[in-house]
């Protein structure tokens, strides 16, 4: 695949050092901060030349800009290749033996790293994602920008829905803090400040995540009720569930 072969990794530090004088994984020192803007890392300057780097960052930033419709087509694609992984894993599911058997013990241990693959990969998506393009100044720009609006309400509705699927089937397998995981990213695009509500409303597919997400509470609900004790992952359900505020007012 070209994006395993053509990673924006590789691609950053063979450009960067023409113009910075040394080679710089962009993707690893920037990233998106809680209110959807581009912006230094936490971790930016350790292990590397801070004195070199510091004495750049307007170039490092205008260089993440011009390629970050790249950076962030990319993240697309890992997250669809990680969601094709999770899908083969899940068809391989062993049919005739018990759930305490070798197979099944492999088959699980499978699901629950092709899931924490999707789960890591998802994360970029979340916020900020194809909304840092440059300021559209001319037609050109402003043509690309509709074109990223046109792919996010496409892309990210579709993708958000099959997150919330490979949550709901690894519930069923593996563990029930999955379907908090589900009712989490609920809240997350709920959240006033959230750049995902819109794709779904625009798109008309409100209606579509919410059935989705009234399924998963109900499994969560029913889960809790017949399953496995777990004091820690039954404390979150009840916050969910309504249980303690149904209590206090009763």
């Amino acid at each position: 695949m070209l994006s395993t072969k053509v990673k924006f990794s590789h691609i950053s530090s063979g450009k960067t050092k023409a113009i910075l004088g040394h080679e710089v994984d962009l993707s690893s020192i920037y990233g998106v901060d809680e209110d959807g803007v581009l912006g230094r890392s936490h971790n930016y300057g350790r292990g590397g030349n801070k004195s070199t780097a510091q004495c750049q960052p307007e170039k490092e930033q205008y260089l993440l800009r011009q390629s970050n419709t790249f950076l962030n087509l990319e993240q697309l694609v890992n997250v669809l290749s990680a969601l094709e992984r999770w899908q083969a894993a899940a068809k391989e599911k062993p049919r005739d033996s018990g759930s305490g058997s070798g197979p099944w013990k492999k088959w699980r241990s499978l699901l629950k790293d092709e899931c924490h693959l999707v789960e890591q990969n998802i994360k970029p998506l979340l916020k900020g994602w194809l909304q840092n393009a440059q300021d559209a100044l001319t037609f050109e720009t402003e043509t690309e920008a509709l074109q990223l609006e046109q792919i996010r309400n496409s892309c990210l509705p579709e993708v958000l829905l099959a997150y919330v699927a490979v949550l709901n089937y690894s519930a069923h397998y593996l563990s029930r803090e999955y379907l908090l995981k589900a009712l989490e990213l609920a809240t997350a695009i709920a959240a006033k400040d959230s750049d995902l509500t819109g794709c779904f409303v625009t798109t008309g597919r409100m209606p579509e995540l919410m059935d989705v997400l009234a399924l998963t509470s109900t499994t969560m609900l029913v889960a809790e009720e017949y399953g496995r004790s777990n004091k820690k992952v039954s404390a979150k359900m009840a916050l969910w569930s309504g249980k303690d505020s149904l209590s206090t007012a009763t």
